[in-house]
């Protein structure tokens, strides 16, 4: 039988315990979606400590609108569940601070790979929203057919749930750019 798909959870089975593994496989399993769960990942200091990959055929379904109504459920809550479980289980510590890990999931598609890190303490609902945003961001994307393979950031927005999609230089330029700003305010206050 030919598999929809996967998610690819590296490090799972260090936060996520036996039965709660093969409660998320068992419920994927019955859509064509299969959970692979290693031990083979330390978080790492980054904005995506923990991450969560989607296969290309998944990330296709999801965005075509193919996958059934019941299985995408499935999958959102067993992500969403996993999520919890990082957030429980999983802290860094980073400049002598202990904080809660980053997840992030990574969207494979034929020739990219799009990072949306997911946002601290979403309800439920604001999960929901914020994976739709991700959905919709993802229709956004125009490949460059002259790259062979391409990587994106999908970014909340300061004003709420909505993202926006930029490539990685782009939000790297982005992120200096902002720090400069930053800088040069900081510098103005302390001169006056």
């Amino acid at each position: 039988m030919n598999k929809h798909g996967e998610i690819y959870l590296p490090g799972g089975i260090n936060y996520l315990s036996q039965d709660e593994l093969t409660n998320i496989q068992s419920e994927l399993n019955k859509y064509d979606i299969t959970l692979i769960a290693t031990d083979d990942h330390a978080p790492q200091a980054s904005f995506n400590d923990i991450c969560i990959f989607i296969s290309q055929n998944t990330t296709e379904l999801i965005v075509s609108g193919l996958m059934m109504p019941v299985a995408y459920d499935v999958l959102v809550k067993s992500i969403k569940f996993v999520i919890q479980k990082i957030k429980e289980k999983v802290k860094i510590l980073q400049g002598g601070q202990v904080r809660e890990a980053q997840p992030s999931i990574h969207f494979k598609t034929e020739n990219s790979e799009l990072i949306a890190p997911i946002p601290q303490n979403l309800t439920d609902e604001q999960f929901n929203k914020y994976f739709e945003s991700i959905n919709e961001a993802i229709k956004t994307i125009h490949h460059n057919s002259e790259k062979k393979y391409e990587y994106f950031i999908i970014e909340q927005q300061n004003d709420g749930l909505r993202v926006e999609v930029k490539t990685i230089i782009q939000y790297a330029q982005d992120k200096i750019e902002h720090q400069k700003k930053d800088e040069v305010s900081s510098h103005d206050e302390n001169n006056r």
